[in-house]
């Protein structure tokens, strides 16, 4: 088993070190498959993998404002503070999750330029990983989503500091 492997009988990649280190993977793994320049047709899987990025970066930053080590326990946490229970281990809606970073108090304010780039993020489906064919305006489509989603997800790791 490699250092970066979890071992298999324990609940796996569900800590805050995992999200955060999943997320910046991510991004960095969707970037490369749409390119700069681009370089081939693999825009849908760039954009999926930028997508599920932005889903790991909100997910650390809930996990970080509430002072939880794991999925589960901010979860626990968020329950017991606000009196309503929250899925963060299923599930893959970024604006369902957005809205809970919003109630401990990450808010993206009036920043216009911020606020269009996670309007370009809340764009992402999660079924996006099961689509053979390729955004309808390809590569600019593609471009414009890497650069939206990549200013929201340094927004959103800046939230962690």
């Amino acid at each position: 088993m490699g250092e970066d492997e979890p071992n298999m009988a324990s609940k796996a990649y569900d800590t805050f070190e995992d999200q955060r280190k999943a997320g910046r993977k991510r991004l960095r793994e969707g970037a490369q498959l749409i390119g700069d320049p681009p370089r081939g047709k693999q825009y849908r899987g760039g954009m999926y993998l930028l997508g599920y990025a932005v889903e790991c970066a909100l997910k650390s930053v809930i996990m970080g404002r509430l002072g939880a080590h794991t999925l589960a326990e901010a979860e626990g946490r968020y329950a017991a503070r606000h009196k309503t229970e929250i899925s963060l281990t299923r599930g893959h809606d970024l604006e369902a999750l957005a809205s809970i970073a919003e109630t401990l108090g990450v808010t993206v304010g009036p920043d216009t330029e911020l606020l269009r780039a996670r309007s370009e993020a809340f764009r992402w489906k999660v079924d996006w990983r099961y689509m053979h064919y390729e955004p309808r305006q390809g590569e600019s489509s593609a471009i414009h989503f890497r650069d939206q989603v990549t200013v929201y997800y340094d927004w959103l790791t800046s939230q962690l500091e």
